[in-house]
């Protein structure tokens, strides 16, 4: 009976160190978890501030095409995941948009730029170096949505930025018409004065006379 009394202490110290591993345990989980909400965090930021960019070059470029485009392949290394190694290329048409240090590589992600029912072009982004697999080879998968929402908003800004050239071009063409016709009309009228003149004066020297 003496010998369990005594171990009861030492049982009990044992209890509440389990107790503590545990605890700590849970804490550094919970450290761990934190981390990771964090960073992705701050990824998602990246991502929105992105988008946001993208909104004020629209704003900004008015129907530049040429300018919307160059700016938004200028903000996406900044959103991917290792901006220090990323690159990027947006193809539009005939045309390519670069950031500075561009560079073919193999590890690539890419999407689509559909405009006017068609596939006029395609967003680029591009690591320099190889890097950890994570969901898409090294891509993350919210890089994936990121850039498929980047190629569709492209898209629809390309449409209305067309659609709003071709609107101006078909003004300019009819107010070109118009003014084609007012020289016409004008014209008209002046041929119709010189033909009743021309009456008048054979009235005048012939009929009068008689």
């Amino acid at each position: 009976l003496t010998d369990r009394i005594c171990s009861l202490p030492e049982a009990s110290h044992c209890h509440r160190v389990v107790e503590l591993k545990q605890k700590i345990q849970r804490l550094a989980q919970s450290e761990c978890e934190k981390a990771e909400l964090e960073h992705s965090l701050r990824e998602r930021i990246k991502e929105l501030n992105c988008l946001y960019g993208i909104a004020q070059l629209v704003e900004n470029a008015g129907n530049s095409l040429d300018e919307l485009l160059q700016g938004t392949v200028e903000l996406l290394p900044a959103s991917w995941h290792y901006p220090d190694i990323t690159c990027a290329r947006i193809c539009f048409e005939s045309k390519e948009y670069l950031t500075d240090n561009f560079q073919l590589s193999a590890w690539q992600q890419n999407a689509v730029i559909m405009a006017t029912g068609r596939q006029a072009g395609r967003v680029e982004v591009f690591y320099l170096e190889e890097m950890p697999i994570l969901d898409e080879g090294p891509f993350l998968k919210e890089e994936r949505w990121l850039i498929n929402a980047i190629g569709e908003r492209l898209g629809r800004i390309a449409e209305r930025i067309q659609a709003q050239r071709q609107l101006e071009a078909e003004r300019t063409a009819l107010k070109d018409m118009n003014v084609a016709l007012r020289e016409v009309l004008a014209t008209v009228q002046d041929e119709k004065r010189e033909v009743g003149r021309r009456v008048q004066k054979n009235i005048d020297n012939v009929i009068m006379p008689i």
